[in-house]
């Protein structure tokens, strides 16, 4: 059996879940049950065992979102309506209640969009992350926009290359002995 293959002790196993929540090793191995006045020096140790450091590798993977699955949830930022949450209920002719539904939300599963939620004295707020942003990083995504530096003249014409070259301390000094031209 590889070294990286080991079967991890019950505290091993709950280090590693705790140190893939708090990436700290001192919080993980105090959280996992070992003795708080050794956290440290148990952490370090855990951490340069190579199938306890295989297998934090291995869930933090799982852990990890995909290109396809971060393009998902990003999308579906922007394509949010506060819709999702409301619920408009007519009580007479021309006067219509408004309340925040989130049984409705949870059922069309858009919890998720939600950044803040609390209780004020106007009642309950919910905030949801922002569309705008939401939407700005999609189009990067798809290059509709980006950053660039501009390499042209005001009269369009391109600058011509410069070539750099890093010299040590000692070339330097050599080179203010020699001529420029």
């Amino acid at each position: 059996m590889a070294e990286t293959e080991r079967k991890l002790t019950r505290k091993e196993e709950a280090f590693v879940k705790h140190y893939c929540q708090t990436i700290n090793g001192a919080e993980a191995t105090r959280r996992a049950g070992y003795s708080p006045k050794t956290a440290k020096v148990i952490a370090y140790e855990n951490l340069t065992k190579p199938y306890i450091k295989a297998r934090i590798d291995e869930r933090l993977e799982s852990l990890t979102m995909t290109k396809g699955e971060l393009l998902a949830r990003v999308s579906e930022v922007a394509g949010s309506s506060l819709e999702d949450f409301l619920r408009f209920d007519e009580i007479e002719p021309g006067k219509t209640v408004v309340t925040i539904d989130v049984a409705k939300a949870k059922l069309a599963a858009k919890l998720g969009l939600i950044k803040k939620f609390r209780n004020s004295r106007y009642g309950v707020e919910i905030e949801l992350y922002d569309k705008l942003e939401a939407l700005e990083l999609l189009g990067r995504h798809l290059g509709l926009w980006r950053d660039r530096v501009s390499l042209e003249q005001p009269d369009g014409t391109n600058v011509a290359p410069v070539f750099i070259k890093i010299i040590s301390s000692e070339e330097a000094r050599a080179d203010e002995t020699r001529p420029l031209f």
